[in-house]
C-alpha cells in the first residue's frame, strides 16, 4: 500500500526519481541531540543501523511548511512510500522533550521509550517522523 510523505533536502531530485538515505545526520545534531540520539540507537533493535541508514520523511507537510522560513534546505519534496518499506516512525515531540532532558542531565530512559513506542504525545500536535528505506519523489514542493 502506497502512502504520500515529505522530505527536504539539499540534493535537487527529479520526479520519479528513487531515494533513498545519503548520509547519517547525526554530525548535524545539537550535543544535547546527539546524547538522546546514541540513547535511541542503544535502545531501539537496530537501532544504529536503522537511524543512521534510514531515508527520514514527515507523515505531513505541515511542520516544515511552518518552519521553512528558517530551515537551510534548499528543496522540500512530496513522496510516495510503500508501507512495506517503513523500518520506523515516532512524534518528534518526544526526541524534542529528550534532547531536553538531555540537556538538563535528566534520566532518558523513560522519554526513549516513549519515543519508540510510536505513539503521538497525547498534549501535542503530532510531528511524525517516518524512516523508510526508500522513497519516489513525486513533485518538488518549495525552492530556494
Amino acid at each position: 500500500m502506497k502512502k504520500t510523505v515529505y522530505h527536504y533536502s539539499d540534493r535537487d531530485l527529479k520526479d520519479e526519481e528513487v531515494i533513498t538515505a545519503y548520509r547519517d545526520s547525526f554530525d548535524g545534531l545539537t550535543d544535547a541531540e546527539k546524547i538522546f540520539e546514541t540513547a535511541i540507537r542503544a535502545f531501539i533493535t537496530n537501532g544504529h543501523k536503522i537511524r543512521a541508514e534510514s531515508l527520514y520523511t514527515w507523515e505531513t507537510d505541515r511542520l516544515v511548511r511552518n518552519v521553512w522560513s528558517r530551515m537551510k534546505h534548499k528543496y522540500f519534496y512530496e513522496l510516495e512510500i510503500d508501507r512495506d518499506d517503513i523500518v520506523f516512525q515516532a512524534d518528534l515531540n518526544y526526541y524534542n522533550d529528550g534532547a531536553a532532558a538531555a540537556a538538563a542531565g535528566n534520566a532518558l530512559d523513560g522519554i526513549v521509550a516513549l519515543y519508540e513506542s510510536g505513539e503521538s504525545k497525547p498534549d501535542a500536535t503530532p510531528r511524525t517522523e517516518i524512516l523508510v528505506k526508500k522513497a519516489i519523489v513525486k513533485r518538488m514542493l518549495l525552492k530556494r
